[in-house]
C-alpha cells in the first residue's frame, strides 16, 4: 500500500503542476486581453459570488470523502453520494436563488455598478453547477478512482482555457462569465458521466434512516472543516490587520509578499494531502496496526521532500525575487525564513490532518489546535509589535502559531493512536539542512552558498540512503509513478 499511495501522490503532484500552469496561461491571457476596469469589474463580481460559494460549500466535500472511502461496497458509496449531492442542492439552490434576485440591488445600490447586474444571473447558475461538480469530483476520490480524477482536472484545465480565451477575446467582460457558465455545464456533464460508469447498475437510494445517519456523519466533519477554515484564514490574516495599527502601509506590503513566498512552499503537500485522505481513512478502518505504520513510513518521505524543497527555497529566495521583482522587496528577505517555516509547519498539520485526524474522527481535537494556532499568532505578533520588532513581529507571531499548534496536534495523534512522529533519522537529516538557514542570514558570496548548498545536498541525499528512507535509484527511474 505505502509504494501505492506514492504512486498516488507523485500523480497528485505532477496533475497539480499542470493545472496550476494552465491556470497561469490562462491568467495571463485574459489580464492581456481585458482592460484594468473590466478586470476589476470582474473581480467584484467573483468577490461577491466568492462569498456566497464559501456560505455554499459548508465542508461538505471533505465530508463525503472520508464517508465514501469507509464503504465497504459501491452500492453503500451511492447512498453518501446521493445523501450529499442532495444536501449540497439544498444549500446552493437557496443561496443561488438569494443572489440571482439580488443581483440588481447589489449592482446598482451597493456598488453602482449596473454593468455587474447580469454577470451576477449568470454567477448565480455557476454556483448550482459547481455544487454538483464538487459533490461528483469527492466521490471519485473517496473510491480512489484517481485515474479518472486526474485525468478529469487535466481535461478540465484545458477545456477552461480553451473556452475562457475564446470566449473573453470575442466577447470581452460579459465573455468571461458566459464561459464560467459553459465551463460549470460541460465540467458537470462529464462527471456525471464518468459517475455513471463507475456505478452503473450499482446505484442504491438510501433509506430514510441511512440517510440521516450518513447525513450526520458528513454534516460534522463539514462542519469542522469549515470551522478550520475559517481559522487557518484567520491564522493568515490576523498578523497584518493587527500591525495595520502600528506599521506603514509599504511594510504591510514586505509582510504580504513574504507570505505570498511562504505559502507557495504549501503546494506539494496540498496536492499530497489531497490524496491520504480517503487512503488512509480506509486504512484505518481496516486496520488501525498497518495503518500506523504506513503512515508513519509516509509521513517520513513527505517531511523529508518537504523540508528539503522549503530550505532550498529560503536559500535562494534572495537571487529569486531579485531576478523577477528587483530589489523594490528587499526588506522582506528578514521575514521570509520564519514565514517559510511557519508556512512549511501547517503544511504538515493539514497533512496530519488529512492522513490521521480526519480518518480516526479526531474531530474535537482539531478545532482545539486550530485556535491555538490562532491565539498563539495573535498574542505573539501583538506583544512583539509592542516591543517594536516592527514587520518581524508578525512573521515570528505566524511562526509561533504554527509551532504551537503543530506541538499539541503531535500530542492528540500520540494520545490517540500512541503514534510519535519524529525519530533519530529524521533529526539528523534535518540537521544536516540548518547550516544553510545560518548560511542565508549570513548572506555570503554566491561561490561559498553554492559550495555549502551542494555540500549539504550530498550529506542531505547520502544520510537519506543509508537511513532507508528512500530508494533513489527508484526515484531516478520514476518507477514511483508506474509500479
Amino acid at each position: 500500500m505505502t509504494q501505492k499511495l506514492v504512486k498516488y501522490q507523485s500523480w497528485s503532484v505532477i496533475t497539480k503542476v499542470i493545472t496550476t500552469g494552465l491556470s497561469v496561461i490562462q491568467g495571463i491571457i485574459i489580464v492581456r486581453i481585458l482592460s484594468p476596469s473590466e478586470y476589476g469589474l470582474i473581480g467584484i463580481v467573483l468577490a461577491v459570488g466568492g462569498m456566497i460559494g464559501v456560505l455554499e460549500h459548508f465542508g461538505l466535500a471533505t465530508g463525503s470523502i472520508r464517508e465514501i472511502s469507509v464503504t465497504k461496497k459501491i452500492n453503500e458509496a451511492s447512498k453518501v453520494l446521493f445523501t450529499s449531492l442532495f444536501v449540497r442542492l439544498m444549500i446552493s439552490l437557496p443561496l443561488a436563488t438569494g443572489l440571482f434576485f439580488a443581483s440588481d440591488y447589489i449592482s446598482n445600490n451597493i456598488y453602482h455598478h449596473p454593468e455587474i447586474s447580469f454577470p451576477l444571473k449568470l454567477f448565480s447558475l455557476v454556483i448550482v453547477f459547481r455544487g454538483g461538480q464538487d459533490v461528483f469530483a469527492s466521490s471519485l476520490n473517496g473510491l480512489q478512482k484517481f485515474k479518472y480524477l486526474f485525468s478529469f482536472q487535466i481535461l478540465s484545465s484545458i477545456i477552461t482555457l480553451s473556452i475562457f480565451v475564446v470566449l473573453v477575446k470575442y466577447k470581452n467582460f460579459i465573455g468571461y462569465f458566459f464561459a464560467m457558465l459553459l465551463v460549470s455545464l460541460i465540467l458537470s456533464v462529464i462527471l456525471v458521466i464518468i459517475n455513471f460508469k463507475i456505478f452503473k447498475k450499482e446505484f442504491v437510494l438510501p433509506n430514510v434512516e441511512e440517510f440521516k445517519n450518513i447525513f450526520k456523519n458528513i454534516f460534522k466533519i463539514g462542519l469542522v472543516t469549515y470551522v478550520v477554515k475559517i481559522l487557518y484564514i484567520m491564522w493568515q490574516k490576523i498578523g497584518i490587520l493587527i500591525a495595520g495599527f502600528f506599521l506603514l502601509p509599504k511594510e504591510i506590503g514586505y509582510i504580504s509578499f513574504a507570505l505570498f513566498m511562504g505559502i507557495k512552499t504549501t503546494f506539494f503537500m496540498e496536492a499530497v494531502s489531497g490524496v491520504n485522505l480517503p487512503v488512509m481513512s480506509k486504512k484505518y478502518n481496516e486496520s488501525i496496526e498497518i495503518f500506523k505504520k504506513e503512515f508513519k513510513e509516509n509521513f517520513s518521505k513527505v517531511f523529508i521532500i518537504s523540508f528539503f524543497g522549503s530550505i532550498a527555497i529560503v536559500f535562494y529566495s534572495r537571487e529569486i525575487i531579485t531576478l523577477f521583482v528587483g530589489q523594490k522587496y528587499s526588506p522582506s528577505f528578514q521575514l521570509i525564513p520564519f514565514l517559510v517555516l511557519g508556512c512549511f509547519l501547517y503544511s504538515l498539520i493539514n497533512f496530519n490532518g488529512a492522513s490521521v485526524i480526519l480518518p480516526a474522527l479526531m474531530l474535537k481535537e482539531a478545532i482545539y489546535y486550530y485556535i491555538i494556532l490562532c491565539l498563539v499568532s495573535c498574542i505573539t505578533t501583538w506583544f512583539f509589535l509592542l516591543a517594536d520588532l516592527g514587520a518581524l513581529a508578525v512573521a515570528i507571531g505566524i511562526l509561533s502559531g504554527a509551532v504551537a499548534a503543530f506541538v499539541l496536534q503531535n500530542i492528540f495523534i500520540y494520545k490517540k493512536l500512541k503514534i510519535w512522529l519524529f525519530s533519530i533519522q529524521l533529526f539528523y537529516l534535518v540537521l544536516c539542512l540548518v547550516p544553510l538557514v545560518i548560511i542565508y542570514l549570513l548572506n555570503p558570496n554566491q561561490i561559498i552558498k553554492g559550495a555549502f548548498f551542494i555540500t549539504s545536498l550530498i550529506v542531505f541525499f547520502s544520510l537519506s540512503k543509508n537511513l532507508a528512507i528512500f530508494n533513489w535509484k527508484k526515484m531516478i527511474r520514476l518507477e514511483f509513478l508506474y509500479k
